[in-house]
């Protein structure tokens, strides 16, 4: 293991202590596409900036104070080391107290491949202005952060350091009593963006280990931890059916992790309560791609069963300014259809209808189509939650819909992928890039009807003793 504590490991660290190990451990991964794309974001913003001013000097290191002296007040990618821990810097500006004009301490500025700044990125500041505050000996006031598209956000450091301290002691205990394993194997919300990902979902599916639920909490997994169950066939015995008083009839179902592995483990479909798919109007499969940074939404996706056949529409935006026409052109094919009824999964769709309603719906007769088709709307998911248990490790429309064999024309389809896929396009308009999204999208739109289906075929299959206690399908 690698006796350094670098910004990489220390934002590792905040997302996953077992990344963070397996960076100091010089372990090799496999590079994640839209991970690139945000380091070519932050390096063009930078390159950028640099134009801009004229450095004193640049690609320094810094590692005692009296190295400090002998520089400008403007330095450029400086490496800053004090004992174990090293930061890269993409600049250093000297500030002069009002009250001196020859006292002067250094702030950091730092680039981001981003829009927005995060939690990482405001770690990443705050451990630059550690280091350098073990060279001056007093940490710098304040920091910058320059976000793509060139916004600047100065930050006070001392505020961060609260959250700093509590990953870098951690790591320094790794450097002063090395451990040879690296830490249990626990899958977030991260893992998608995470060069390690494959080798850490394969190693959880060999052991079977719990974190393989995405929705089971860390603090759930402890309890169950302690009271020995480890793995997902563990908790899948410990699941017990309970009648529910009538008393009780109208009150949602608790999810239950233990069905949830039950269903794994029997490879079978379970129902608890009485979930309804209330069907008033004509179904139109409703999938939206966006830019969440940018809050900006770019294809609309609609699957409408026609006649004998379906029909999908694919509304496209090349930038920002066209988000209006492409809510017009969904809202006009909607308003052809006697009582369209939308279906989608998730929560993203029900924001989009909200929040494109507020941008663009001015006239009354957009406003009360817009209204209908929210109140009449289904998400799918909230069907499926706690009352259908299918024998996935999460409920989401991908897992699900493979279960029931539905196939992606591509097999690396995901919601990461499709962000990757839009930024290479508005960097290099190639129309397979845009063709790849739209199909993607449609595929989406497809296994929605699909989950639907099946869904409908559930709730109306279901006999009275399903309704009362859990059936099996």
């Amino acid at each position: 293991m690698q006796k350094i504590i670098s910004s990489d490991i220390v934002v590792a660290y905040s997302h996953c202590p077992r990344k963070a190990f397996l960076l100091m451990s010089g372990e090799q991964g496999t590079d994640v596409e839209y991970v690139k794309i945000l380091k070519q974001k932050r390096f063009l913003q930078k390159s950028k900036y640099l134009k801009e001013i004229q450095p004193t000097e640049s690609d320094i290191q810094i590692d005692k104070p009296n190295n400090l002296k002998k520089y400008g007040d403007t330095l450029v990618n400086v490496n800053i080391k004090s004992e174990y821990f090293e930061a890269g810097c993409d600049i250093l500006t000297r500030t002069y107290k009002v009250s001196s004009l020859t006292k002067a301490n250094y702030e950091p500025i730092i680039f981001i491949g981003a829009h927005n700044v995060g939690k990482e990125h405001k770690l990443e500041l705050a451990f630059v202005g550690h280091v350098l505050g073990k060279i001056e000996a007093q940490i710098p006031e304040k920091g910058t952060i320059v976000s793509t598209d060139g916004k600047r956000y100065g930050l006070k450091l001392k505020p961060l350091l609260k959250s700093l301290q509590k990953i870098v002691l951690p790591l320094q205990d790794w450097l002063s009593f090395p451990i040879s394993q690296p830490p249990q194997v626990i899958l977030n919300k991260h893992c998608s963006a995470c060069e390690y990902q494959m080798q850490c979902r394969q190693i959880a599916i060999e052991k079977d280990e719990l974190t393989l639920l995405s929705n089971l909490t860390e603090k759930e997994r402890k309890r169950q931890n302690n009271k020995g169950i480890f793995t997902v066939t563990q908790l899948s015995y410990t699941f017990r059916a309970r009648r529910k008083p009538k008393r009780l009839a109208s009150k949602p179902e608790k999810y239950s992790h233990a069905l949830r592995a039950l269903a794994i483990r029997e490879n079978k479909i379970y129902i608890a309560g009485k979930p309804k798919l209330n069907i008033k109007g004509k179904l139109v499969f409703l999938d939206v791609e966006g830019d969440p940074e940018l809050d900006f939404y770019y294809l609309i996706g609609l699957r409408i069963m026609n006649e004998d056949a379906h029909v999908q529409h694919s509304f496209w935006a090349n930038e920002k300014a066209d988000e209006k026409n492409i809510w017009i052109l969904f809202l006009g094919i909607l308003a052809k259809i006697d009582n369209p009824q939308l279906i989608y999964y998730g929560h993203y769709e029900k924001v989009f209808l909200k929040k494109m309603k507020e941008r663009y719906s001015k006239t009354s007769n957009d406003v009360l189509l817009v209204d209908q088709l929210s109140t009449e709307s289904i998400n799918l998911l909230s069907v499926i939650y706690s009352q259908i248990y299918f024998p996935t490790y999460s409920n989401g429309l991908k897992d699900i819909a493979q279960f029931l064999g539905f196939k992606w024309s591509d097999d690396a389809a995901t919601g990461l992928n499709a962000l990757t896929w839009r930024a290479q396009w508005e960097s290099s308009k190639n129309p397979d890039l845009k063709q790849k999204l739209i199909t993607y999208n449609a595929d989406d739109c497809e296994a929605l009807e699909k989950v639907a289906s099946v869904i409908a075929q559930l709730c109306q299959e279901q006999t009275e003793e399903a309704n009362s206690t859990v059936g099996i399908i």
